[in-house]
């Protein structure tokens, strides 16, 4: 029997990712624009990094979804400090 936090990990490994120039790219027109779905759709593309972190620190299911959403909400409150110079 597959455990739950396997399909959870194949749900979350969609292609999402984009590349970094285009991570880039989002993140100036956020910072001109102020459209924070810019942001969602760049940390969409950090699911799977977040999802190996979360399958890091529990396999236990109840965990997993609460996890995933911290994860993923750290990283949207992360974007707009980002700086391409540090």
């Amino acid at each position: 029997m597959e455990l739950q936090s396997m399909q959870f990990y194949r749900h979350y490994s969609s292609d999402k990712q984009l590349p970094e120039i285009e991570q880039l790219i989002l993140l100036n027109k956020y910072r001109e624009t102020g459209d924070r779905q810019l942001l969602f759709k760049i940390a969409d593309s950090f699911i799977l990094f977040i999802a190996k972190i979360v399958l890091r620190f529990t396999r236990d299911d109840d965990n997993l979804s609460d996890l995933m959403q911290e994860g993923y909400l750290s990283v949207v409150s992360a974007l707009p400090r980002y700086s391409e110079n540090q």
